[in-house]
């Protein structure tokens, strides 16, 4: 792309940035509007807290997400900071009644800029500057990995209602501790723990070299766990294939520089008489 249009999209990121909380944020109250009906209908609880008091907080997390994370890197210019979590976010939104399709508009764009002022050039097209990707795209998925999770095990609550999990309480109430042991049970609660226990791995700065190599393995087994319910842990799982991917890359570096080393070394031993 010439430099008109990577500007032109630029201009664009920040202007869809501007409008792109609306659908988000408008969801959300009007759901919460909905939800208020408790006060006519309170025996109607279950329904209404599966269907308007769930809806509202999906859309209130995402909203939250886009204002107070994605738009300040935007309004820094720090695209390479965010160049999945729009994206990722936008797709998760999109399928919440399609209030994520700015964010998705405005993670395509990010892409094609990141690429273009990152990847295109000359001096980034070096073998040894591969790395650089899968810094970028690892810090990225390192920052919202866990919380996007949560919101799919939201939308999954959403969709089937929470009269499923009210279900499982009131046998454990009576006593009945075999339903613990259904599959949709203890995939929920391994999801769960996983969820919980996840954390950014790492801070560090994009260019930073020493991400720990046992942490893309972790994440890929994390990741493997958490997608028993209903895939809530696939962002760590991807973390976790960048993060291995990563690390075989880093192994071939360090052997490269090794061998060069070896071969000084002789060449330095072993001068022409």
């Amino acid at each position: 792309m010439n430099d008109k249009t990577v500007e032109n999209i630029r201009k664009l990121i920040h202007f869809l940035d501007k409008i792109s909380y609306i659908p988000a944020l408008s969801i959300s109250i009007l759901f919460f509007i909905f939800f208020l009906e408790i006060f006519i209908s309170p025996f109607d609880w279950i329904s209404l807290c599966s269907i308007y008091l769930l809806g509202s907080l999906i859309g209130f997390l995402i909203f939250t997400y886009d204002r107070n994370y994605i738009s300040q890197k935007i309004e820094n210019e720090e695209f390479d900071q965010i160049v999945l979590d729009a994206l990722c976010w936008g797709i998760i939104g999109s399928i919440f009644h399609g209030i994520g399709i700015f964010i998705l508009i405005k993670g395509l764009l990010i892409l094609a800029y990141i690429v273009d002022e990152n990847f295109l050039s000359d001096k980034h097209i070096k073998k040894e500057n591969r790395l650089k990707i899968g810094l970028i795209l690892y810090s990225s998925l390192n920052s919202f990995s866990k919380l996007a999770g949560l919101v799919i095990v939201l939308l999954v609550f959403y969709t089937f209602g929470i009269s499923i999990l009210l279900n499982v309480f009131d046998q454990i109430y009576l006593g009945n501790f075999q339903v613990l042991f259904q599959p949709f049970v203890i995939c929920f609660v391994i999801s769960g723990i996983v969820l919980l226990l996840d954390h950014d791995t790492e801070q560090f700065a994009i260019y930073n070299m020493n991400l720990n190599l046992n942490t893309g393995s972790k994440d890929l087994v994390k990741g493997i766990l958490g997608c028993c319910f209903y895939a809530s842990g696939i962002f760590i799982l991807f973390r976790g294939i960048i993060g291995i991917s990563f690390q075989e890359e880093r192994k071939n570096k360090s052997q490269i520089r090794s061998e060069k080393k070896i071969e000084n070394f002789v060449i330095y031993s072993n001068p022409i008489k």
